[in-house]
């Protein structure tokens, strides 16, 4: 039995303790709070102790640490669980600061535990459906791709979110899954050109909006728009454009994923829909238990903290480019 500590009881450590203790060999044993209370609540759901964060790290009993705190914070923490010998699993993204990232990526490169960071939307079935795509050539050669993150801006406890030095808005915490998506599905970026909302005024109490344009080295362009000024719910939605079909999905409609063949293909098939099964494991389900197999086989995880400090370089890039008004190449 996997015994496993989460560190931060908020929405994504309920997440991530739910996910934990549908493993099967897994147990979660503690959780830490700064908030006594919250701790408590959680730990209670699973008969876990609720405790420090150091208490985490000096329990030679938890092997598996979780961290699912606000995000300026996450760089500690994982240097800590890691230097106490534990295996990390780190929400996204891996940190607020470029400089930040890289310390901690130094700290798992001499760590004896195995370590990963939850960048979670891959593992969706829609877009691990489109990934296939891509992967097999079905659009032939990417050319333009647009994707859309929306909602109303999140509570958190204190308000982090809104707090712009701990979470980085939208740029950080929302675009962060497309950028990472797009660059699982393109490969590396090489230009950035940014415009955002928190970036210029770090007062704002209400909402975000950022728009991210990214060259890859390969050629594609991809346009990523991320809001927390949508109030009717959440969306989310990919487009891919190449020499050979488009890709589109869209969580508003009842048929999201769909593929439609250009040219002489398109005279064959109208297009092929691609839609989500409602009995699907839940993505945060597939995240963990992937890194939990990693761990068992000695192998490598599907997110590194190499490639998420490549993901938070194009974050920075982003920041960067809105606060200056200039591309950024990388």
């Amino acid at each position: 039995m996997m015994k496993a500590a989460i560190i931060g009881a908020g929405v994504m450590g309920r997440t991530h303790a739910a996910s934990c203790h549908a493993l099967p060999g897994m147990q979660v044993a503690a959780v830490a709070d700064l908030r006594p209370e919250a701790a408590q609540a959680l730990a209670a759901q699973y008969d876990a102790a609720a405790c420090t964060a150091a208490d985490v790290f000096d329990d030679a009993s938890i092997e598996l640490v979780v961290v699912a705190t606000s995000t300026e914070s996450h760089k500690d923490i994982v240097v800590g669980a890691l230097e106490a010998g534990k295996h990390v699993f780190c929400e996204k993204p891996i940190a607020r600061r470029l400089d930040e990232g890289l310390a901690m990526l130094e700290a798992a490169r001499g760590a004896s535990g195995t370590a990963m960071v939850g960048h979670v939307l891959r593992f969706f079935p829609e877009y691990a459906g489109i990934k296939r795509l891509l992967d097999d050539g079905a659009i032939g050669t990417p050319a333009v791709a647009r994707t859309e993150r929306n909602l109303y801006a999140p509570p958190g406890s204190d308000s982090w979110f809104m707090d712009y030095d701990r979470s980085g808005g939208v740029i950080y915490d929302l675009a962060i899954h497309d950028i990472d998506f797009c660059m699982a599905c393109f490969g590396p970026v090489e230009r950035v050109y940014a415009k955002g909302l928190l970036a210029h005024d770090a007062s704002n109490d209400h909402g975000d909006y950022a728009l991210i344009t990214l060259r890859f080295a390969q050629g594609a362009i991809a346009h990523i728009e991320a809001s927390w000024l949508y109030a009717a719910g959440f969306y989310m939605a990919f487009e891919a454009s190449g020499s050979a079909g488009i890709v589109e999905y869209d969580s508003r409609r009842t048929r999201p994923l769909v593929f439609c063949p250009s040219g002489a293909e398109a005279t064959k098939r109208i297009g092929a829909e691609l839609p989500e099964s409602p009995y699907a494991e839940s993505a945060y389900a597939t995240e963990l238990k992937l890194f939990v197999e990693a761990i068992e086989q000695g192998g490598e995880p599907p997110i590194t903290f190499d490639y998420a400090v490549d993901v938070l370089r194009v974050a920075d890039a982003a920041e960067r480019s809105a606060l200056t008004g200039e591309a950024v190449t990388l």
